[in-house]
């Protein structure tokens, strides 16, 4: 299954940059984010999640943001 990955890189010259992708895992985000910037000094790869604000949820769960009815 693929996961939504945001990574931040960090280059030599103090300039950050984002790139955001689905990949396996994290070791594969790293690897892909490795081989585009070659000049980074830092990679910092967090997953990303999603949250459901409105639609079908659990019975008794209620959304984020408003107050269970």
């Amino acid at each position: 299954m693929q996961r939504s990955y945001h990574i931040t890189i960090n280059m030599a010259d103090g300039s950050k940059r984002t790139h955001v992708n689905l990949y396996r895992d994290s070791a594969a985000a790293a690897s892909d984010a490795a081989q585009r910037f070659p000049a980074a000094t830092r990679l910092d790869i967090k997953r990303t999640t999603t949250v459901l604000r409105v639609g079908t949820r659990a019975p008794g769960m209620p959304c984020m943001g408003r107050a269970a009815s």
